[in-house]
């Protein structure tokens, strides 16, 4: 990113926070690019499942226009609160497809095959998804305590 457009940048996150919602509009031609790159990055370090680039920063998107309260520091920290909102995207995304799994699997019955042919997705993910389900339920039905105490 340029200086200039760095510039550009930081006065609309700072005309933006001072509740400028025109001043959104001008600010995400520059920073799409960016959120771009970082959706892919986080998308490549875990399974992100049928989710698009373009899809995770449009949500992003979303989330943002919604976050009127938050004073901008820089560039730096609107950067970083997007990174945070990009993985939320991902886990709620892959929250998801594990209840469609579980869903499949175990109240409809069907096999892993038949699993893996309903989601388009590969055997291990269908494998995964579902031992990662399970552990998930073992834990909500222990409860934060028996966590906690080491008893997984």
């Amino acid at each position: 990113m340029s200086t200039t457009a760095g510039h550009q940048v930081t006065g609309s996150l700072g005309a933006w926070g001072k509740g400028e919602r025109a001043a959104l509009d001008a600010l995400i031609p520059h920073v799409y690019r960016e959120l771009k790159r970082l959706a892919r990055r986080r998308m490549q370090a875990g399974d992100a499942g049928t989710l698009y680039t373009t899809a995770v920063v449009h949500e992003a998107y979303l989330r943002l226009v919604d976050m009127s309260s938050v004073t901008w520091q820089d560039r730096a920290h609107f950067y970083a609160v997007s990174a945070r909102i990009i993985r939320g995207i991902l886990v709620d995304a892959a929250r998801a497809r594990q209840a469609r799994v579980v869903e499949l699997r175990f109240f409809v019955g069907l096999s892993v095959e038949e699993t893996t042919e309903v989601l388009k997705v590969s055997p291990q993910s269908v494998m995964r998804d579902s031992k990662l389900a399970r552990a998930r339920l073992r834990r909500e039905v222990r409860g934060d305590g028996a966590r906690d105490r080491g008893a997984e």
